[in-house]
């Protein structure tokens, strides 16, 4: 299969890549759909390596807040 570039388009990313994504998503503010672009591929694969991140690194799931009173 070619394509408009001569390669064929990344379908995942690296460990290494996985963590230089959350690095910036998280540290830097870098919004996903930049990181996507910057390592050549869709959001959803940014989003699930930065997920894989927060679970290796045992951060506990965003939970939405209450917005009941007591």
């Amino acid at each position: 299969m070619t394509h408009r570039r001569g390669f064929a388009p990344k379908t995942d990313l690296t460990p290494e890549e996985k963590i230089r994504a959350a690095y910036l998503y998280e540290c830097r503010g870098v919004a996903q759909q930049v990181l996507a672009d910057v390592f050549g591929v869709n959001q959803g694969r940014i989003n699930e390596a930065l997920t894989a991140i927060r679970r290796a690194a045992g951060a506990a799931p965003v939970q939405p807040e209450e917005n009941g009173q007591d």
